[in-house]
């Protein structure tokens, strides 16, 4: 459901990591990280991240 991008800006925001971190990381920007979180929110149906964090440990996405 996810994409592999989206599955590692979930990981790495679920970790508590900001947006800039995560990008820097994930060698992308800041904007980006933000729009991929707005995917991940729209496909599970969700409003903030902890929400989204909730639901893909429910499907085995993330593990805490």
């Amino acid at each position: 459901m996810l994409t592999e991008v989206e599955g590692q800006v979930l990981d790495w925001l679920a970790r508590g990591y900001t947006h800039e971190q995560a990008a820097r990381l994930l060698e992308m920007t800041p904007d980006g990280v933000q729009a991929c979180e707005r995917s991940i929110y729209e496909k599970l149906r969700v409003k903030s991240r902890g929400d989204a964090v909730r639901e893909a440990m429910r499907w085995g996405w993330l593990v805490a």
